[in-house]
């Protein structure tokens, strides 16, 4: 269950309620809680910097004692591995960076010398038709892309750039 933490207004949602409402929300069955923070009110002064959502999660996880997952501003593998080895949260969850960085899970893989993979992305034949398709197939193939026959791929052999990351 995702909640705000605080909604970072004097006299509004705090996170002594939080605590008390993950406490509640573990009662019901919910086993985990996605911390995070604010855009609830037009006139919250939102701290933003580099997890600053962490804290948040930290004292609902040790106050309520259920599991948590961090998030906001976590920016690179070394942060996101700290948070959960220090017990900060269980899991850590990013958004925004995976949109500035779509192959960050690769190249986390990669920082903590683990071989990346990757999903191997088919072109079918079937899903067009006439001359538009076998157009497409050419250009597929041309490209280095594999190509499904059926529900199986023929070359699951991605493209890659000279560090190892797919284009």
């Amino acid at each position: 269950m995702r909640i705000s933490a605080t909604d970072w207004v004097k006299g509004g949602w705090d996170i002594e309620q939080s605590i008390e409402f993950a406490r509640r929300a573990k009662e019901r069955g919910i086993d985990l809680i996605d911390v995070s923070s604010g855009a609830l009110v037009p006139d919250a002064k939102v701290p933003v910097g580099k997890g600053f959502q962490v804290p948040f999660a930290k004292r609902i996880r040790a106050e309520a004692k259920i599991k948590t997952a961090a998030v906001g501003m976590i920016t690179d593998v070394a942060q996101a591995d700290e948070i959960v080895m220090e017990g900060d949260a269980d899991l850590v969850m990013i958004g925004r960076e995976l949109l500035r960085q779509p192959y960050f899970a690769l190249r986390a893989q990669a920082e903590i010398d683990a071989k990346p993979s990757w999903p191997v992305h088919t072109v079918t034949r079937c899903s067009l038709a006439g001359s538009e398709a076998d157009h497409r197939l050419r250009a597929a193939l041309r490209a280095g892309l594999p190509i499904a026959s059926g529900s199986r791929v023929s070359s699951p052999v991605p493209r890659s750039d000279p560090a190892g990351f797919p284009r």
